[in-house]
């Protein structure tokens, strides 16, 4: 019988004891100290959280019904499967070059072939991939922009995958 008296003042010691958690207090004293003057704006905090909701579910259709990873690991999905045409895939990426016939005003201006020392930083690929520019660089001297422009264009076209 003592022993049921004795829990029935529990609750009463228990908030007498200084430690024990009181999260409605400590946050009170937290933003009494940590931010005074401060009162949460609920118009606020309701456009913040739509605005995450919204984000959220845009990228869920996003990812899950609009993008279409390229990188995969094997290329069946560029080979050819219908006798009519290439694939319907657009390209990540689109290179555009001038129009050789193309006037430029810059075109007889003379350069340097110790200017494209810069282009040397992967050796290898220039000598293999623009065997047109590496000759013109290798040749030493100087020549004209349209001629390097020219080589550079006709290298590409070649090396690049059709």
């Amino acid at each position: 019988r003592q022993d049921v008296e004795d829990m029935r003042h529990i609750p009463e010691r228990a908030a007498s004891i200084p430690y024990v958690v009181r999260p409605e207090e400590d946050y009170k004293r937290y933003r009494r100290i940590w931010l005074p003057g401060w009162h949460m704006q609920e118009e606020i905090m309701m456009f913040a959280a739509i605005g995450f909701g919204v984000a959220v579910v845009w990228l869920q259709i996003y990812f899950l019904l609009i993008y279409r990873d390229d990188r995969s690991e094997s290329l069946t999905r560029w080979q050819i499967t219908d006798a009519a045409g290439p694939p319907t895939d657009t390209p990540d990426l689109v290179v555009v070059f001038h129009h050789p016939e193309y006037e430029y005003g810059d075109d007889e201006d003379e350069v340097e072939m110790e200017d494209l020392d810069h282009l040397y930083s992967h050796q290898k690929l220039i000598q293999s991939a623009f065997p047109r520019l590496h000759a013109l660089v290798a040749k030493g001297g100087t020549t004209t922009r349209k001629t390097i422009r020219t080589a550079l264009l006709q290298d590409t076209v070649e090396y690049l995958p059709t």
